[in-house]
This record gives C-alpha cells, sequence and structure tokens, in this order.
C-alpha cells in the first residue's frame, strides 16, 4: 500500500510549531524528530488484531510508558540470555516468560521485552548484592526495554548487535563474543595504520634531509 508510510516520526511541540510555520516549505529540513514505528507487516496475521507497524528501539522509551499491551516482562537472567542469543524458542525460557509469550492474547509480531526488577530481587539470596545499577539512564523512561520480533516458535531481538551488546553490559552480562572480535580487529586495525602512517612519516623527513 503505497498510502502507508515506512517510517513514523515523533516530534516535540515545539519542532511541530516551528515546521507549521513554514507552510511554504522555504525551510530546508534535512532530518528532524525520532523514528518511533517502522513498517513491517507480520506473516499470517490476523488481519483485525494486526498492525502494518513495528516498534522501533530508538524511539522505544518515548512509547514504553504509554503502552498496555504487547509488553513482556522479564527476569535479569532472561534478559541476558535473550541479548545474548539474540534468538530464543518460545520453551527455552522460565516459566514466567513462556507463559506470558504462549498467552493467546499477546499476538504475533512486534513485542517489547522488558525488564522487571521486582522479578530480579526475588531471585536473589538474602544478602547478595545486585550487579546493576538502577539509576542508569537506561532505565529511565519506563524501564530498560528491547524490541523484538515473535514468530510462531521463537522470540528473536530488533535492535542491531552494538545496542543488544551494550544493554547487555549495563545488565552485568560479558558481551557476546563476536563483538569482542570485533572491537578486537579494529584496535588492531587502527594500531596498524598509525604504525604506517608513522612510517610514511619517517620516509618523508629521510627524502627532505637527502
Amino acid at each position: 500500500d503505497a498510502e502507508l508510510p515506512k517510517r513514523i516520526y515523533y516530534l516535540s511541540d515545539a519542532a511541530k510549531r516551528v515546521l507549521e510555520a513554514d507552510p511554504t516549505g522555504d525551510l530546508k529540513v534535512i532530518a528532524t524528530g525520532v523514528k518511533v514505528f517502522e513498517r513491517q507487516e507480520a506473516k499470517d496475521a490476523d488481519p483485525k488484531n494486526s498492525c502494518s507497524y513495528r516498534v522501533v528501539q530508538e524511539g522505544l522509551y518515548v512509547l514504553l510508558p504509554h503502552m498496555t499491551k504487547q509488553v513482556v516482562t522479564a527476569s535479569l537472567m532472561e534478559m541476558r540470555k535473550l541479548l545474548h542469543m539474540r534468538s530464543c524458542r518460545k520453551e527455552s525460557f522460565e516459566n514466567h516468560v513462556r507463559d506470558q509469550l504462549t498467552n493467546p492474547a499477546l499476538g504475533k509480531g512486534c513485542v517489547v521485552l522488558k525488564f522487571d526488577p521486582k522479578l530480579e530481587a526475588s531471585d536473589k539470596e538474602e544478602g547478595e548484592v545486585s550487579v546493576i545499577n538502577l539509576n542508569d539512564p537506561i532505565f529511565e523512561a519506563g524501564g530498560c526495554a528491547i524490541c523484538c520480533w515473535m514468530g510462531e516458535a521463537a522470540l528473536s531481538l530488533l535492535c542491531d548487535k552494538v545496542y543488544a551488546a551494550m544493554v547487555l553490559e549495563k545488565l552485568g552480562g560479558p558481551p557476546p563474543q563476536e563483538v569482542i572480535d570485533r572491537c578486537v580487529a579494529d584496535k588492531a586495525k587502527a594500531k596498524e595504520e598509525m604504525e604506517k602512517a608513522a612510517a610514511n612519516g619517517a620516509a618523508v623527513e629521510t627524502a627532505v634531509a637527502t
């Protein structure tokens, strides 16, 4: 359907007033707003209950405080597992999460997995110290949550690997080996380029001196 835009952006009232004050289009706007929805329809979805858009991670903090459906709460361990694996079968989750994922009221398609500190507190033994800082900005605006896609059998991440690794670190988990390998490779490449540049500079100085 060509009438449906591919992306939907959220604008503040101030930014909206600026755009509305320029009906002739003299103001050249390259980009504005925060992307909150992207068009993506679920296969075999119920037309009556399906939506043509999914929530994107970039704008989730704007929408999360207002979401009442398609939200699944999870413990610290379950959040870490999905962030590390990126895709997990429904039956691999603990009862609390699995029951929510198999609930008929939860439709297929875009789902938000949200960390519930209460579950983390109930799982801790007496005297155990929390490994996360709930005052971290990532837990603001409704809490730590990630956009996912629920298919027939599995729940998969919709956020990119770098963001997933960052959230995993905030939750006290080690980054995936793939991210570690990439960082090591980037550092090695940067070091090689610096050494090459230094060698070229030394060669130029020698040539000038002679």
